[in-house]
């Protein structure tokens, strides 16, 4: 594994906490990803998701920036 690798972050329900996730993130200088929007299925019903992606290497310290209210 690479440190330059993407992984996720964490996922929300809702579009508008994944941007300012991505927003309080970028004000610390981790740059990051939104994926908008992706549609899960679950027992088939479907639901819609954002997932924040960061570089494997800024985990930690996103999880910091983030504190307690990552839901991932």
């Amino acid at each position: 594994m690479s440190d330059n690798e993407i992984v996720c972050l964490a996922t929300t329900t809702n579009r508008g906490v994944a941007h300012r996730w991505r927003a309080a993130l970028e004000a610390e200088g981790i740059e990051c990803q939104v994926g908008e929007e992706m549609t899960v299925w679950v027992d088939n019903v479907a639901g819609r998701q954002a997932d924040v992606w960061v570089h494997r290497a800024n985990v930690h310290r996103a999880q910091e920036v983030l504190g307690g209210c990552l839901t991932h």
